[in-house]
Formats: structure tokens, sequence, C-alpha cells
């Protein structure tokens, strides 16, 4: 995804989150008229998406795991939060599901490969990664960034902020 040396981790992290939902919609839209053949085109496609999954969004949820969630976990002690973990243990739990929904996918377009009968299963996995990847984005955009920012001191977010940098703006840092 494109990292922008202007913009704060939060912005950047909600970027991301336009660039994800912008894929998942190509994605939707090859299931509203799924053939009844795989073919070269749709198998590229579909192997273009996991790509872009593997290399972007899981580094997404390694920084957001390694960085923003330990911050985060600092202000929700489990004995105070209305939910024990508060709303790091939701991400953090839907970030499992989507993973194994992914791996179910892989296997569903890995089986296709064989026999499209197998095409049902993709288009079955796919809706429910899609659907599961909007309602977390909309989770995070909408409620957990806005809640960290409050939340968070002016000395974690620079601290947040640094780590993005190194890990994702290294011109930033030389």
């Amino acid at each position: 995804m494109e990292k922008s040396l202007e913009l704060d981790a939060f912005e950047q992290l909600s970027l991301d989150h336009q660039q994800v939902s912008a894929k998942l919609s190509e994605l939707e839209a090859l299931f509203s008229d799924l053939p009844s053949e795989l073919s070269t085109e749709l198998e590229a496609k579909l192997k273009g998406f996991m790509q872009f999954i593997d290399e972007e969004v899981w580094a997404h949820f390694h920084f957001e795991e390694e960085s923003l969630f330990p911050l985060l976990d600092a202000h929700f002690p489990g004995e105070n939060a209305p939910v024990a973990g508060g709303p790091v243990r939701v991400l953090r739990e839907e970030h499992k599901i989507i993973r194994r929904l992914f791996q179910r996918f892989e296997q569903a377009i890995r089986s296709s490969q064989a026999d499209w009968k197998a095409g049902a299963e993709v288009r079955l996995t796919g809706v429910q990664l899609a659907t599961a990847f909007h309602k977390h984005i909309y989770k995070e955009d909408f409620v957990v960034f806005r809640l960290a920012k409050n939340l968070l001191s002016e000395e974690e977010r620079r601290r947040l902020n640094e780590v993005w940098d190194r890990s994702f703006n290294p011109r930033k840092s030389t």
C-alpha cells in the first residue's frame, strides 16, 4: 500500500483501510458473476488479491498488534474495562478470524484449480472474508482510532508515529 511521509500513523492506517476496501470491492465484483469455469484471468485476479493480503494487510495487522494495541492495552486494564481487554481484545480476535478465513479462501482457490465445482466454496469464503474485513475496518476507523486519538498521550502518539516511520517510511528516518 502506498505510504505517505506526511500522514501520522492513524491517518495512514485509515488510508490502508481505504485501499483494502477498494480491493474487497473488486473481489466482490468477481463474485457477483462467477463463471462456470475457472479462467486464467479469474485465477490471476484471485491470486493478485491473495498476494495483496500477504504483502500488505499482514504487515498492517503486525503494526497494529505489535505497536498500537499494546499502547491501547494500557488504557484498558482487564479489571477496569467494560469488557475484559476492551475494544483491543475484539480487534485481536477479529484479526484471528480474518486470518482463518483467508486460509480457507486460499484452500478453496487451490481446490478450485483442480475442480471448479469448488468455485462455490471460493465465493462463500470470499464473501465471508470480505464481510469480516468490512466490519473490522469500520470498527477501527470509526470507533477504535477515534478513541485512541483521545486516549493516547502526545508521547504515546509520538512513539507510535516513530515506529510507523521506521516500519513504513524508511526514507524519513534517514
